[in-house]
């Protein structure tokens, strides 16, 4: 188990000893206050707070602010660390769209994170690519299209299927397969259209290659994997990788499922993946981070989707700490402030995190997982949408309609996408249409 508490030594006179975590979401606050009691100073958006159903944290704990003043963050943060006697001794954000007040705030407090121009490259898929292509990193053929004449003369060259994407956006959002001439044209416009419903939501706001400009992608065939691992002082420590299980309906990338465990391609070994992670997070200017990367092996290669600083969210956290007692959340804060020895997930056989999705619109009334518990190959069932809930599904929202995840450990002698087909026809709930 990694112990994200420091020894009380490191309290000093010169105050408490907090970890800066920059814009998260309430239940992520909750989740690090219990896991990691006394060690965080939330940064919080205040009209998150206002909409939030977890506790609230103590006065000290916590600090509003409002999104289009991120300025004025420094100034009421400089207050509250002196009113309390707080030290605030590093930066850690689980958010893409905070990072470039992160990288702000880690600049104002001389406090090591990546730098606004690397949180600009990894927050714009293009630059990412450019940067990528400029210094050999294996990624995708890609192009930004501002009309949609430019994607299917793109789609033309490529001679194959190709994914539309937004230039910043996160997991599946806005993103689409297509092969034909006319289904290209059809995802540009809804691309386009999706941004612009989006244009006021932060996670939209970075990209500076304009609003209605798309990003072309020819798509890699191959199975899917996730990471975490450490870069500093130009050495990579990878902390966790998993497969992916793409849901069969729905929209295209969305992910059904991830996979911990030992049995990997020989290009995903530690040996041979971190050379590759070292040149994708350089070229991007991280030079010290905790990070996730998205790729694809094709052929005897890793081939670069995504590369963020940050850890994998989502049910990964959950999936780490149910199947090896590994905190990756409180390792992120250690590392926030110091270096750390030698950490490593240790997978003594394969356990999945298998997500929970809504099957239609409306009011959530109720949830039973009475059979999932049941089940001899459930580990743990978390819900994080409550009766309730008003439950949208894409393209119209990508969040509401995600209502928690099952960790289990599967049967090793079947084939694991039967076995979430299994449990999730496990899972009951109740839908109020409209």
């Amino acid at each position: 188990m990694f112990d994200c508490r420091r020894p009380r030594s490191d309290i000093t006179s010169n105050g408490k000893g907090r970890v800066l975590v920059v814009g998260t979401t309430p239940d992520y606050v909750d989740l690090l206050r219990r896991q990691c009691p006394d060690r965080c100073l939330f940064l919080t958006e205040s009209r998150l707070r206002r909409q939030a159903t977890e506790p609230q944290p103590e006065e000290e704990e916590e600090v509003l602010y409002r999104w289009e003043k991120q300025l004025s963050a420094w100034e009421v943060l400089r207050r509250h660390r002196d009113r309390h006697g707080i030290r605030i001794d590093g930066i850690a954000c689980f958010d893409c769209e905070s990072m470039p007040l992160a990288s702000f705030l880690a600049r104002q407090f001389g406090l090591p994170y990546p730098s606004s121009e690397a949180v600009g490259r990894c927050r714009n898929k293009a630059r990412m690519r450019r940067c990528w292509q400029v210094n050999g990193t294996p990624c995708p053929r890609s192009l930004v299209a501002r009309r949609p004449d430019e994607a299917v003369r793109f789609l033309h060259e490529i001679g194959g299927a190709c994914v539309l994407k937004p230039l910043s956006g996160s997991g599946s959002e806005l993103v689409f397969r297509v092969d034909q001439e006319a289904d290209c044209r059809q995802a540009f416009e809804q691309v386009t259209a999706g941004l612009r419903a989006r244009r006021a939501a932060p996670l939209y706001r970075s990209c500076k290659e304009g609003r209605a400009s798309v990003l072309l992608e020819e798509y890699v065939e191959g199975d899917e994997f996730s990471c975490d691992f450490l870069i500093e002082r130009r050495r990579v420590r990878v902390i966790r990788l998993t497969g992916k299980y793409r849901r069969r309906e729905g929209p295209f990338g969305a992910i059904e499922a991830y996979e911990l465990s030992s049995d990997r391609p020989d290009v995903c070994r530690d040996s041979r993946l971190e050379p590759y992670l070292l040149r994708a997070a350089s070229s991007l200017g991280i030079d010290r981070a905790i990070c996730m990367a998205d790729f694809v092996v094709s052929g005897n290669r890793p081939v670069f989707l995504e590369l963020t600083p940050r850890c994998g969210g989502d049910c990964l956290p959950s999936l780490l700490k149910t199947a090896c007692d590994f905190d990756v959340l409180g390792l992120a804060l250690r590392f926030a402030g110091e270096s750390v020895g030698n950490v490593k997930v240790r997978v003594a056989e394969p356990v999945v995190a298998l997500r929970l999705f809504a099957n239609r619109a409306g009011t959530l009334l109720q949830t039973d997982t009475t059979a999932l518990a049941d089940d001899p190959r459930v580990l743990s069932v978390v819900l994080t949408r409550q009766p309730g809930a008003q439950l949208q599904l894409p393209p119209l929202d990508y969040d509401s309609w995600i209502l928690g995840h099952v960790i289990y450990r599967p049967d090793p002698l079947r084939d694991v996408s039967v076995q979430n087909d299994e449990l999730t026809s496990l899972f009951r709930m109740r839908i109020a249409p409209g």
